[in-house]
């Protein structure tokens, strides 16, 4: 029943073939959506889990620009949504993490973002792909 709840199945318009007619009746007054974000919606979204996800007392490596570069990057591809801002994101992330650990790089700069963007590693981000 999760699965028909979350409608994690796949395409939204398929709900009316997986529902009986009573539970159908009640699909669509609760239905949620999230519309597509601009480009400046999408910075202040991504900024606004950042900041609440970082530790203050710490050491930040990221400069200002990278925020902007990772929306840029997925508007070129696709339509922003925050799952695929956040999917980016986790994705920049997780490599700058390595890289500085190994002290590949001293701090996460749009130049690392961009690099990422020409390798085409932000075409993995699409929700369409199968979950993990």
């Amino acid at each position: 029943m999760s699965l028909l709840l979350s409608f994690s199945f796949g395409v939204e318009e398929n709900i009316r073939h997986f529902l009986n007619r009573e539970l159908l009746s009640r699909v669509d007054p609760l239905r949620i959506s999230i519309p597509t974000l601009s480009a400046d919606e999408g910075v202040s979204f991504l900024n606004d889990v950042l900041d609440q996800a970082r530790n203050l007392s710490e050491r930040w490596p990221v400069s200002g620009d990278v925020v902007p570069t990772i929306v840029g990057a997925v508007a070129e591809r696709f339509p922003l949504t925050p799952r695929r801002l956040l999917k980016a994101t986790g994705l920049v992330f997780e490599l700058a993490e390595m890289d500085l650990e190994n002290k590949k790089i001293a701090s996460l700069t749009s130049a690392y973002v961009k690099d990422m963007e020409v390798r085409g590693d932000f075409s993995r981000i699409d929700e369409r792909e199968s979950e993990e």
